[in-house]
């Protein structure tokens, strides 16, 4: 029932913009750990953000339309 907002299966969709937003906190956490020395947070952080935009490349990106 596209009427009622209980109906929508928001679990079914992959908001490119959340991921961007996510990809980019991902990566200033990281860089913000490497100025403070933290290179374990670092890591974890690079890591996470190299994982997500390999996702979005992956399942977000059309090479016909981009």
């Amino acid at each position: 029932d596209a009427s009622r907002l209980a109906s929508i299966r928001t679990t079914q969709f992959i908001p490119i913009d959340l991921n961007a937003f996510l990809y980019k906190l991902e990566s200033a956490i990281a860089n913000i750990s490497a100025l403070k020395g933290d290179r374990e947070t670092e890591a974890a952080f690079r890591q996470k953000a190299s994982d997500r935009r390999a996702a979005v490349n992956r399942y977000l990106w059309d090479d016909e339309n981009g």
